[in-house]
């Protein structure tokens, strides 16, 4: 969830310590290792070693510097708390770098700002935006909603290099808002669906998912229906809304995680059909940090986070969508202490996701504490840093999140300054360089189960020996008029394309009425149509020797 996880009783967890352990696919080892060495080039693959932060004074802004205990390389990335402000990047389950890593999506005291990741200089801001996102297949652009000053739900793209924005989809009129934090996590990494949840002119919470490529309404839940259906209201506070709502990885699933603890319906995390609603499990019954991901496999989806209770508790451990119909069972993963669990972000490659650990000095120094790390699906761990915040406050909390092709990862620290702890905390973004070759992952066997051993380099997204991904059409709106006999027709730029070719057609003849190849403006505009005529068109992106990726086709008529 995105408050602090509930705090137990030290004297519970001893207790629930004591029961049947859970298969670990990783032992939790206790051997100390003083001197930190590090097993790799950069960070420490022994589970068991004892770390403490080395003396390292606050740095100053974009100069490379090595955290000795790791051998990692970080860089602070702004000083706006030396000033009284702050910067952090927005949530450890957001992705807070661009499809291409050229620049940092953050947040601070007056609104949003982007920052090229090259040399840290902002190249756009503060941005008013609603509830933004970096595009996954779309490099440069941000998915967002409108400003909710009025009672139209729009959602919006907007290319940060040309500072344009071009609604894409409009919600049908009784929805009137878009309710923030139900719909501020990732959409599906091919770009397609993007979940949350609105605000409905009799005042309903309905949630949704939203099909970006063919712009319609997937799954509708509204949550009163839920709860005068197969949910029981809680007693003490009725129909309570989710936490949070987003798309599986891969776009099977819609992922509602509830407040409320427990089998029962509208309770724990569960999901959903994403095209239908339908109910499909329950992946989790409580509702501790964490984030979904996809195993090596790049088929299986999970949900990784911090399981309290045994057979896995205190520790990480993974659950496979979509769950079943009580809850589905952990795979324990790493121990953990309990007062260290903090925030998960499985943005990255497939198979890893990164953990940031808090601290807790009642009782003494431990493995991981104050660490940011990654943790493996077969149970390795790297650790790479100590993060030095205090978390005094909301905005110091490091909260990390990991770049797609796992080379950067970014977190929020005061440096145990402990500035405007009464205030939320003041603190800046630093960014762990892992280097050119990323991260490794674990490298599946034929039936999907992940071996020991990793791979040297991730795939990244940034390679283009493949096709292209596919172009997502922007004006004219699907099945919107337009007065102009020869409009231009407009699209996002699609990820491998080298060139683009439209075709529009006569939507109830066929007839070809307008081609175009080997454009590399992401326009075109028409030869002259006919008044009264509805038109459907559609855009390939292409790439020599790979071939081309079709759009969805859209519709607009000339009145």
């Amino acid at each position: 969830m995105r408050n602090s996880p509930a705090a137990l009783t030290l004297l519970i967890l001893l207790f629930v310590g004591l029961l049947a352990a859970g298969v670990w696919l990783t032992a939790p080892a206790a051997a100390a290792n003083p001197h930190g060495r590090p097993a790799s080039a950069a960070g420490i693959d022994d589970p068991g070693a004892m770390i403490t932060p080395a003396a390292l004074p606050l740095q100053p802004v974009g100069v490379n510097f090595t955290d000795p205990a790791f051998n990692t390389t970080l860089r602070r990335v702004s000083n706006a708390s030396d000033s009284g402000g702050f910067e952090t990047q927005i949530y450890s389950q957001l992705q807070a770098f661009s499809a291409d890593n050229a620049y940092l999506l953050l947040t601070g005291d007056n609104g949003y700002v982007i920052r090229r990741v090259s040399d840290l200089a902002p190249i756009a801001g503060p941005l008013d935006l609603n509830i933004p996102r970096w595009h996954p297949t779309q490099a440069h652009t941000l998915i967002h909603f409108d400003s909710n000053a009025d009672t139209t739900v729009r959602v919006q793209f907007t290319n940060v290099d040309t500072a344009s924005t071009n609604t894409v989809f409009t919600f049908p009129s009784q929805y009137q808002r878009a309710r923030v934090n139900q719909s501020f996590d990732e959409i599906s990494e091919d770009g397609r669906w993007l979940a949350g949840e609105v605000t409905r002119n009799d005042g309903g919470l309905v949630i949704f998912a939203l099909d970006l490529q063919n712009l319609r309404l997937g799954a509708v839940l509204p949550v009163h229906d839920l709860y005068t259906g197969p949910c029981q209201p809680d007693p003490d506070w009725g129909e309570v809304e989710p936490d949070w709502i987003a798309p599986s990885p891969l776009g099977r699933y819609l992922l509602v995680q509830w407040t409320r603890d427990g089998t029962t319906r509208c309770s724990g995390l569960e999901a959903f059909d994403i095209q239908t609603g339908a109910f499909a499990g329950r992946v989790y019954d409580d509702a501790q940090h964490g984030d979904l991901g996809v195993m090596p496999d790049g088929t299986t989806e999970f949900f990784m986070t911090f399981e309290i209770y045994a057979p896995c508790g205190p520790g990480t451990a993974i659950r496979f969508l979509p769950g079943n119909a009580t809850v589905a069972p952990p795979t324990c993963l790493q121990s953990i202490e309990w007062g260290n669990m903090d925030h998960i972000s499985c943005r990255g490659p497939h198979g890893l996701c990164v953990v940031t650990a808090s601290w807790w000095t009642d009782n003494g120094w431990n493995p991981f504490e104050q660490e940011i790390f990654i943790q493996y699906t077969d149970g390795r761990v790297r650790r790479l840093a100590h993060h030095r915040s205090s978390e005094c406050g909301y905005w110091v909390q490091p909260r990390a999140s990991v770049s797609r092709d796992g080379r950067y990862i970014v977190f929020a620290s005061d440096w145990g300054r402990q500035i405007n702890c009464g205030d939320l905390g003041r603190g800046d973004p630093y960014i762990i360089d892992l280097g050119t070759d990323g991260t490794p992952t674990p490298t599946p066997t034929p039936n999907g189960t992940p071996t020991q051993t990793p791979t040297a380099t991730p795939t990244s997204v940034f390679d283009c020996n493949r096709t292209p991904d596919a172009p997502v059409l922007s004006e004219p709106l699907h099945n919107s008029t337009t007065s102009k006999r020869r409009p231009i027709l407009k699209w996002n730029a699609a990820n491998c394309a080298e060139t683009y070719a439209i075709v529009v057609k006569n939507a109830a003849t066929g007839d070809k009425v307008h081609k175009q190849t080997g454009l590399t403006a992401l326009q075109s505009k028409t030869t002259r149509l006919t008044l009264g005529v509805t038109y459907k068109w559609f855009v390939r992106a292409c790439r020599k020797n790979f071939g081309c990726t079709k759009s969805a086709v859209w519709k607009f008529t000339v009145e």
